[in-house]
Order: structure tokens, then C-alpha cells, then sequence
């Protein structure tokens, strides 16, 4: 019984292992846009929390779900190696936007801290400046 759950488990491992070889272009491409697709949920996410929230740190949380968003996408399609039979430009194209997107949602931290710390009457922001 043993036996049969071991070699069960190996043949399960072995298939998870060659699960990423694309048979049409389609799927590579399909693959691809589900991870887009999460991260342009997350994107919307903190784009109605920052022009509708007042709380900064559901802000913030929401920012590091979106930059969290990326990296988990970024890993997985850095994880396809050859791509589609062997052409990885597209793969590349995509990290390196996905890569792009992640430092921008970090420096955003950093201009939204400023922003939230000058008060929004511009009378109040004259008088703090003088």
C-alpha cells in the first residue's frame, strides 16, 4: 500500500514538473494574462482606495497587496523558462514591465506621505509654507 502512495505521489511530481510546456500559443498567452488580470485587480483596488479612501494606512495596505501582486506574478512567469518553444522575448518584455510597474508603486509611498501631510485647505498649506 505504501508502494502504490509513493509511486502515486512521484508520477503526481513529475507531471507538476512539466505541467508549464505550452501546446498552442494560446495558452502561453492565456497564462500569461491570468497573471495580468490579478494585477489589474489589485491595481483598481488601490486606485478607488486612493481616490476615495481617507485612511492612509488602508492605503498602504492596499499598495503593498498591489506591489505583492506583482512580485508573485513576476515569479511565476519568470518561472517559464523556455517560454514558448524556446522564444522568451515576450516573457522578457513582460518581466521587465512588471519590474517597471513594482518600483513605481513603491516610489508612490513615498509621494503619498507627502501629500497626506499638508492639510487640504490651500489657505492651510499657505500658512505652513510661510
Amino acid at each position: 500500500m505504501k508502494k502504490k502512495l509513493l509511486i502515486t505521489l512521484v508520477f503526481f511530481a513529475c507531471m507538476s514538473v512539466h505541467a508549464q510546456e505550452f501546446k498552442t500559443p494560446v495558452d502561453y498567452l492565456n497564462y500569461i494574462g491570468k497573471e495580468q488580470e490579478n494585477i489589474s485587480r489589485s491595481m483598481w483596488k488601490y486606485t478607488s482606495a486612493v481616490a476615495h479612501s481617507k485612511s492612509a494606512r488602508r492605503i498602504d495596505n492596499t499598495r503593498k497587496l498591489l506591489v505583492k501582486s506583482i512580485q508573485t506574478a513576476s515569479k511565476k512567469i519568470a518561472g517559464l523558462k523556455d517560454g514558448y518553444q524556446g522564444d522568451v522575448e515576450y516573457r522578457n518584455q513582460i518581466l521587465e514591465y512588471l519590474s517597471i510597474s513594482e518600483k513605481t508603486s513603491t516610489k508612490n509611498t513615498i509621494k503619498l506621505s507627502i501629500c497626506k501631510k499638508w492639510p487640504s485647505n490651500p489657505m492651510m498649506r499657505w500658512k505652513r509654507i510661510s
